[in-house]
Formats: C-alpha cells, sequence, structure tokens
C-alpha cells in the first residue's frame, strides 16, 4: 500500500484507507511478511520490526481449528480431551518455521477471549513474537488498546540488531555476550552461541 518512508502524513493516509474484509489472516501470512522485512533489512541496512494489529478469533480462519480430527476407533484419542490440538500443532510448526528468520515480530491483539481455542490461539500469538526477540499485547477492554499500542511502538524503536560476521572454518562457533545497563542501573546481559547465521551491522 505504502512504499517505505519517513513521512508520516502519508503513511496516515495509508491507514486510513485500509479495508477490512474476508477471514482472519495473521497466521496465515507471517513466513510471508518475515521473509520480506528480512530482506529490506539485508539489502536496505535498516532496521526493521513487524507489527500486526488484530482483533481476530481462531473461528474467523478459513483452516477447520474447531473440529479436530477424532478416530472413532480409538476410544483413547486425544482429541476428544484436547480440542485445542489443531491449534497448538499448526502454533508450534510455524514459530519453528520463522526461527529461520531474525526479525522481530511485535501482536497486538484488540480482544480477549476466554474459551479453550482462543486461550491456545492467542498463547500462541504470545509465544510467537516473544520467540522472534519482539512482544504480543492482548487487550481485554478497549482502554488497555491505546496503551497496549504505546508499548509495542516504543518497544520498536529501543530495538536493536548486532551484525556479526562468523570466522571462517568448516564448522565456526562464535561466543557471544552482550550486556547493557538500564537507566536505574539494572544490568542485563545475554550469552548466545552462533554457529549457523551471518547477521549484518545495523
Amino acid at each position: 500500500m505504502q512504499e517505505p518512508t519517513s513521512d508520516k502524513v502519508a503513511l496516515d493516509v495509508s491507514l486510513a484507507q485500509v479495508t477490512v474484509a474476508g477471514r482472519a489472516g495473521l497466521l496465515d501470512t507471517l513466513e510471508q511478511v518475515s521473509s520480506i522485512a528480512q530482506g529490506m533489512m539485508q539489502k536496505s541496512g535498516v532496521r526493521v520490526c513487524i507489527l500486526y494489529i488484530s482483533d481476530s478469533g481462531i473461528a474467523s480462519y478459513r483452516a477447520d481449528y474447531l473440529n479436530p480430527v477424532i478416530n472413532s476407533s480409538d476410544s483413547g484419542d486425544l482429541s476428544r480431551r484436547f480440542s485445542d490440538r489443531a491449534v497448538s500443532e499448526r502454533i508450534s510448526r510455524l514459530s519453528d518455521s520463522l526461527s529461520r528468520f531474525t526479525v522481530p515480530i511485535f501482536i497486538l491483539h484488540l480482544e480477549y477471549r476466554a474459551d479453550t481455542l482462543n486461550l491456545a490461539y492467542q498463547s500462541g500469538l504470545e509465544r510467537i513474537s516473544t520467540r522472534s526477540g519482539g512482544n504480543a499485547v492482548i487487550c481485554r477492554t478497549n482502554d488497555e488498546i491505546k496503551p497496549g499500542l504505546d508499548i509495542l511502538l516504543e518497544m520498536m524503536k529501543s530495538t536493536y540488531f548486532l551484525g556479526v560476521d562468523l570466522p571462517g572454518g568448516k564448522k565456526p562457533v562464535l561466543k557471544i555476550r552482550v550486556e547493557a545497563t538500564g537507566p536505574d542501573g539494572t544490568s542485563f546481559d545475554r550469552l548466545a552461541f552462533i554457529n549457523q547465521f551471518t547477521l549484518k551491522k545495523k
């Protein structure tokens, strides 16, 4: 809809023209959007994050997650007791697939739903976002939407990408420790072993 730009007026106009119709597509578009975002980050030398704003429930998807396949000849079929199994399996497969991308995903979900299937769905959205380095906010009331969006936008603006070129050799392994100190003097550190990615400095 809009080429990348720092023109906030153009962005506001484009967002105002968005029409919402059809089925939910968050789960179905995550891989494609992550691939596009990673390509932008690698070729343009800019920081890139993904933000989804959604109010969809699991029943809104084209795939039927509401009626898991039950083996009628097996009285011990877990589908009888765990109706959210199809949702959980879809989330797990998607989370594993997204691990090859390095762009953080942030999700603002506008409507909390308390039934079993949607709890599994919402929990899955939180798992996908945090595993990518992002975060998810599930709003229980309309009053939580604006503060939730502000939180995610601030996190996105504060996101940093560290690029490291791996050393040569057949099986290069790089040990990295990242340390940071917060405004209140609190220290944070993370130790990571990298053996498969070559990241570029941003």
